[in-house]
């Protein structure tokens, strides 16, 4: 412990996130002082970040965990944090700097830096303390875990990171560069989907959502209605969407209209169970899963949420 009685706080720093931003960002909030010791963090890949976390969040003296970045720094951090067992005893802060930072949009957090840091280290105005939020646990067949703060989801989502990731693709318009593209090819592919042990869904679908915030894709309202508190998924399955409907439909997604068409199914669960098929456009099944914006194989998986299960600073 340090001599006023406060933990440690590590700080994760992306710099590269929002094409150079959260670098930027840190060289200014790094002038000022933190009143408390921080340790800063800048491992390089994710294999290596998440080694470097592991390792780290072993010291109990370590009370506080904070990101500078987007939602896949988040991601790794929040990751890291249950993987560790600490997501009870670890606060944890965000400072928003990626190109779309959709779980900070859905909380509220501040958009200055320098007041997100501050939040995050527990020095801001607002509320006084740690706040518990429900985190998900992606569990698939073969044993593998995972955990997601913001939403997980499957079908279109997961080929526009495919997209995004084999064309180095950055920033909000190439990302809707992408999304479009996408579009133009992309396949319905088949799952089952069971909310609470109870099938919902059983064929070809164009996305479905397992949502603990509302926002995803920068910016995107997949589910207008989702709490990070209240011990439930908001489970959003969007039925296969003509070609020639999508420049209109497209909007709709922008604002969360979609959940008002009839063929779209709205619903909240506490254990989501998605069994993909095949018919991937590319011919190889179904497309990753999309995790805070992160890929992970498709596979039949368990998705359940945590309630509480973290201690967000804002």
């Amino acid at each position: 412990m340090t001599k006023d009685g406060t933990g440690q706080a590590l700080v994760l720093l992306n710099a590269a996130a929002g094409g150079g931003r959260a670098g930027r960002i840190w060289r200014s909030l790094e002038r000022h002082p933190h009143g408390g010791e921080v340790e800063l963090l800048t491992p390089g890949s994710v294999r290596e970040t998440r080694a470097l976390l592991a390792d780290r969040l072993t010291d109990s003296d370590v009370d506080r965990l904070v990101a500078i970045g987007g939602d896949g720094t988040a991601h790794l951090a929040v990751d890291a944090l249950l993987r560790a067992g600490r997501g009870d005893d670890v606060a944890f802060g965000l400072v928003p700097a990626g190109t779309g930072s959709d779980f900070a949009r859905g909380v509220g957090l501040p958009k200055r830096p320098a007041d997100a840091f501050a939040l995050a280290l527990g020095h801001g105005s607002g509320r006084q303390g740690p706040r518990p939020v429900d985190v998900v646990e992606i569990e698939t067949d073969d044993g593998d875990r995972r955990f997601c703060l913001n939403i997980a989801s499957a079908g279109l989502s997961g080929a526009v990171d495919e997209a995004v990731d084999e064309a180095r693709l950055r920033g909000g318009g190439s990302y809707l560069a992408a999304t479009v593209a996408t579009l133009l090819r992309y396949g319905a592919v088949p799952y089952r989907v069971e909310v609470d042990g109870a099938a919902v869904h059983d064929g070809d679908l164009f996305l479905v959502a397992m949502a603990n915030g509302r926002y995803f894709g920068r910016g995107m309202r997949v589910a207008p209605d989702a709490e990070v508190d209240d011990g439930l998924l908001d489970v959003v399955i969007v039925p296969p969407i003509p070609k020639w409907q999508m420049p209109w439909r497209l909007p709709a997604f922008l604002s969360g209209r979609h959940v008002r068409w009839p063929e779209v199914k709205s619903l909240r669960g506490r254990e989501i169970r998605l069994v993909p098929g095949q018919g991937h456009v590319r011919g190889s099944g179904s497309p990753p899963f999309d995790l805070d914006g992160e890929t992970h194989p498709a596979a039949p998986a368990t998705f359940r949420v945590l309630p509480g299960a973290l201690r967000l600073q804002g």
